[in-house]
């Protein structure tokens, strides 16, 4: 295994191992929210007012929502650096080795990629999905969440079923999933109104996970662009055997440059989909014959078109 090899590992181990992690912080959020509302149905209980909560639950669901809502923008803001991170770690040690070999002063280009992960953490707060920005999605989630949950409050105290017996349903749905409801609760799924997903947490972990991605595509392509050797980027996916119909053509197209290998401007859209846990890195030129060029630009600038063309767009503009 080559050292960019290694580099391109180390990059999918930072998404994947942050991915896990995210995952778990995600699912603890909304419990958290079960575990607010449940201490809110046994307050209402100890004052008297347990059978006032289907007047109540828009209020309640509402602060809730808010707190939700802050807990899942405080992962996705550190998963978005992560998925940055991830995204240009490769480009950026592959410069800088290359740029080692040819004994050329290292801390412009260091200061280039850092303005690359600025732009790509903003472009990620900017980026629209279906006309809602990151903000108003994590919020449309979190409102979810604690709708779904409140229903199922509701529908056990007009019920007239007692606190415990309300709260030992939510939480068998939240762990369990909402087969339990089905098969414990019959009729329920009609009464709420069909709204109930099969695990709460799923659309949150969906986008948890989109959103990552999203931040390592933008900051791998953003990055790559600056790489002095770069021919393109290629595709890959994440496991040939289960990936799907998409990823599988965006592996495998060839437009000349190889399968799955693209320029800039014809790269697909990434992520492919939500879940898309797809690989980018650059394709790159013969590093050896690459550093020959990069030394003889070196000595006659003029000698490497395309080197001081990079040079006065990438590495200069670093060291102002």
């Amino acid at each position: 295994m080559n050292e960019f090899e290694k580099l391109k590992l180390e990059s999918r181990k930072l998404i994947i191992e942050h991915v896990l992690k995210q995952d778990a912080e995600v699912r603890a959020i909304v419990l958290r929210s079960l575990d607010r509302l449940i201490e809110k149905i046994k307050q209402l209980e100890a004052e008297g007012r347990y059978y006032a909560i289907p007047e109540l639950i828009d209020a309640i669901i509402a602060e809730n929502t808010a707190i939700t809502e802050k807990e899942l923008k405080a992962v996705f803001s550190a998963s978005a650096i992560v998925g940055v991170n991830a995204g240009i770690h490769q480009s950026r040690e592959i410069t800088l080795r290359l740029l080692n070999k040819a004994n050329i002063d290292v801390k412009p280009i260091i200061s280039s990629f850092f303005r690359i992960s600025e732009r790509a953490v903003d472009e990620i707060e900017r980026r629209r999905i279906k006309g809602l920005n990151l903000s108003e999605r994590i919020w449309g989630h979190s409102k979810r969440i604690n709708n779904i949950l409140g229903k199922i409050a509701v529908d056990g105290v007009q019920k007239g079923e007692h606190p415990i017996e309300v709260a030992k349903r939510m939480q068998q749905y939240v762990k369990k999933g909402a087969g339990t409801l089905v098969s414990e609760y019959p009729n329920m799924m009609e009464r709420i109104g069909h709204m109930v997903p099969d695990d709460l947490s799923y659309e949150a972990l969906r986008l948890a996970r989109t959103e990552i991605m999203g931040a390592y595509g933008v900051s791998s392509k953003m990055s790559a662009e600056v790489l002095p050797s770069v021919k393109g980027m290629k595709w890959s996916t994440s496991n040939s055997n289960t990936a799907c119909k998409k990823c599988q053509e965006n592996a495998s197209n060839d437009n000349g440059m190889g399968a799955g290998v693209y320029s800039f401007d014809e790269m697909p859209d990434y992520p492919a989909h939500p879940n898309c846990m797809c690989q980018l890195t650059p394709e790159l030129e013969d590093t050896e014959s690459f550093v020959d060029r990069l030394i003889e630009w070196t000595n006659n600038p003029m000698s490497q078109p395309d080197i001081e063309k990079w040079y006065q767009q990438h590495y200069k503009v670093g060291a102002l």
